[in-house]
């Protein structure tokens, strides 16, 4: 599209300027429409594309998203971007026509939809072997041939089945079970380069079954790549943070044409609960393995009716500009479960992750320890640069991907 649009003269270049729902929503009240604003600025005479763009329904994610998509509508009006800019959004069907019917300004300015139909069974197949060889050097072996169409059929046939990424996800957990499989195997010839019927059929089951369980509601705290069904071997539902109670608007006067807006909740309250986030990590809580124990003991205490950490109340006060104490408590103590479990699951995990290592070290395989260390490192540093935790928190492993430790972002594996 960037290149026609620039072949036909309507743009100076076909550059793409690409983003998430979370490089336009704020952390905190105000900050959304800024946020907006910037990103519109940075894509003026290019393509802008929102990737996964039906999470801006309000629905979705409450009033900081219902603030982004009034900012879009209001800049695709102004003289200074209207028609020097190409936007996409780009997301499932059913979700973006549900999205686009509930924001009637939003609609009006997007007229154009391009339908990408979904993949064939042929077309899987085909993503499928390509991606088993290129990818994890696997060939399908001879007794699965046959049975791939059939197989294929299922997957295809699942109602929110997602095309290519449903197919590489199939791939991905085909070369997984590939993988324990030649570790149970009793012979030390265990075909490592071909993927049996046996380990295609349990890695579809898993994909077949994780789609059959309902996911819980999002809260407005909670912002992710997409509603992400966890594999059977998770055994766990995604943690989801209490809701804040419904907002109360009560508009007043203050001079002239200017209107404040106190809100009797709402706003306030995720405010409040995005201060205690922000107040963790700059307290260096979740700076090493040590102090996020050191967290959960202290939250747990707090749970068990006891005070907030002095240093984490000052801090949340400090950022929701002196509000009382017994306000912030009143807000923040129903979300203490989710954040205890949270950093729980990232505690257990490092455990986890250096009896590994320990194990790897005591049997004289250094270079695999120091390999899993590296891949660590690696996969933390690609997790912060992607930004997709506003409140800077670092993550943990959890079933087939990775969870911010304030528990409130979930993204697979990549």
């Amino acid at each position: 599209m960037g290149t026609l649009y620039k072949l036909l003269g309507l743009l100076p270049t076909d550059e793409i300027v690409q983003c998430g729902v979370t490089d336009l929503v704020g952390e905190y009240v105000g900050k959304t429409g800024p946020k907006t604003r910037a990103k519109f600025e940075e894509a003026l005479g290019k393509v802008l594309v929102v990737d996964e763009a039906y999470r801006l329904d309000p629905q979705r994610g409450g009033t900081f998203n219902q603030e982004a998509v009034d900012e879009m509508v209001n800049i695709l009006t102004e003289e200074q971007f209207q028609g020097k800019l190409l936007l996409i959004l780009a997301g499932y069907e059913a979700e973006m026509e549900a999205m686009l019917q509930g924001n009637a300004g939003l609609k009006s300015r997007v007229p154009n939809k391009i339908k990408f139909e979904r993949f064939s069974v042929d077309d899987s197949i085909k993503l499928l072997r390509q991606d088993l060889k290129e990818a994890h050097g696997l060939d399908v072996a001879s007794d699965a041939i046959d049975s791939l169409p059939t197989m294929a059929e299922e997957l295809v046939s699942l109602p929110n089945f997602a095309s290519g990424r449903d197919v590489i996800t199939w791939s991905l957990k085909i070369y997984r079970q590939v993988a324990i499989m030649s570790r149970l195997a009793t012979s030390s010839s265990a075909d490592l380069d071909v993927a049996s019927f046996q380990a295609i059929r349990v890695a579809l089951d898993e994909i077949l079954q994780s789609n059959q369980q309902p996911l819980p509601q999002s809260s407005p705290l909670i912002t992710r790549s997409e509603s992400i069904p966890l594999c059977e071997e998770c055994e766990q539902s995604p943690l989801v943070l209490a809701p804040p109670p419904p907002v109360v608007q009560k508009a007043v006067e203050v001079e002239e044409d200017w209107v404040e807006v106190e809100d009797g909740n709402g706003d306030d309250d995720a405010s409040i609960m995005a201060a205690l986030q922000m107040a963790v990590v700059k307290l260096g809580y979740d700076a090493t393995h040590e102090k996020r124990i050191e967290l959960r003991d202290l939250l747990r205490a707090t749970e068990a009716d006891g005070k907030f950490p002095a240093d984490i109340m000052d801090a949340v006060k400090a950022q929701v500009g002196g509000k009382p104490e017994t306000k912030i408590d009143t807000v923040l103590r129903p979300q203490l479960p989710p954040v205890i479990a949270s950093f729980h699951s990232a505690i257990e995990q490092e455990i986890a992750h250096r009896a590994e290592i320990a194990r790897l070290e005591a049997e004289m395989k250094a270079a695999e320890a120091a390999e899993l260390r590296k891949q660590e490192a690696q996969a933390q540093e690609k997790l912060q640069a992607m930004g997709i935790c506003p409140a800077g928190f670092s993550w943990h492993r959890e079933g087939c991907g990775w969870r911010c430790n304030g528990g409130a972002h979930y993204v697979e594996s990549f």
